[in-house]
């Protein structure tokens, strides 16, 4: 039995449908498998391509196959096409009006959530017409994702790359298992690669599974909450911890040895005894205090306190 697949040409970028063997390792002269295998010649041409010849272009549908198309004509690869899809179902269900604010407080917009925060002309994305916004969403992702998010040699590769390199979400670091995340993004890959294979197209996004309204493209904080005694927001990079609680204990320590370093240390030890009383940073200085150091002496008159309710108290003057 022969069954029948679509395949495009990477330099003409035309499809064509041909027969051949049908298993999942089938591949073909003509070009790159695009689509199959399909039990007729024309369901291949219904399912996976315009017509044979044809130039890959935007369908006039709005469900996840005309996603796929818009992928595929504009350059992306079969396996990029299948990452990217898979990424977008956990960002916005495929919904290419999907429109939520963030946690960020801003307008998270299409089928990748592109945020306005990091993307101000994103909202430009959303305007109602699904099918130009398919072709402009897909245009726009091209123009802006690159590199190791589309890296892979499966679908499933690709999927756990663009998640962890582009989309950057709360759950996107590679490995991880949180809701909507990482591994969840990469089993999606299996989802669009089953559609791809069987020709058996959702007709619109209704019914497919994800959160409906991610944060593509933007970033979470790159430490563990309340490890950091110095962080900093930096533009496309998101927040980063400039030096972590534990980094700051031993700066603190090392610069208590030397006398010559006490006029430095006592402004760090005062606002970080004061801001961070009941940390380990704030018992830091307190330490210092008790241990009778040169630094300790110095900020003892201020009566620094470990109880965050309470201010440093002045001398009299």
């Amino acid at each position: 039995m022969s069954c029948w697949w679509v395949v495009r040409n990477a330099s003409t970028g035309k499809t064509s449908v041909v027969s051949g063997t049908c298993n999942s390792t089938f591949t073909s002269s003509a070009g790159d498998v695009i689509g199959g295998p399909y039990t007729s010649k024309a369901a291949a041409q219904s399912g996976g391509a315009n017509s044979p010849g044809a130039t890959v272009t935007q369908s006039g549908g709005c469900g996840p196959q005309a996603v796929y198309t818009a992928l595929l004509a504009a350059g992306f690869s079969t396996v990029q096409a299948v990452g990217a899809m898979a990424n977008a179902i956990a960002e916005s269900t495929l919904n290419p009006e999907a429109r939520a604010v963030d946690s960020n407080g801003y307008y998270s917009d299409g089928l990748w959530q592109f945020n306005e925060e990091t993307y101000p002309d994103a909202s430009s994305l959303v305007t109602g017409n699904c099918a130009s916004d398919i072709t402009n969403q897909v245009g726009y992702l091209k123009a802006h994702v690159s590199g190791q998010a589309l890296a892979g040699s499966t679908g499933a590769e690709v999927a756990g790359n663009f998640a962890s390199n582009f989309e950057r979400c709360q759950g996107c670091q590679q490995g991880s298992t949180a809701a909507n995340g990482w591994s969840t993004r990469v089993a999606n890959a299996s989802t669009v690669q089953g559609w791809l294979t069987s020709g058996n197209w959702p007709t619109s996004s209704a019914g497919i599974s994800g959160s409906g309204g991610g944060s593509g493209g933007t970033v979470t904080t790159s430490y563990a909450a309340g490890t950091c005694a110095v962080p900093l927001t930096l533009p496309l990079v998101g927040s980063v911890c400039v030096i972590s609680k534990s980094q700051a204990r031993g700066v603190i320590g090392a610069l208590l040895i030397g006398a010559g370093a006490v006029p430095a240390v006592v402004g760090l030890l005062i606002l970080l005894a004061a801001g961070l009383g009941g940390t380990g940073v704030g018992r830091a200085a307190g330490q210092a205090v008790a241990a009778g150091t040169p630094a300790g002496r110095l900020l003892r008159p201020l009566n620094v306190s470990n109880d965050r309710s309470q201010p440093p108290v002045l001398p009299a003057t």
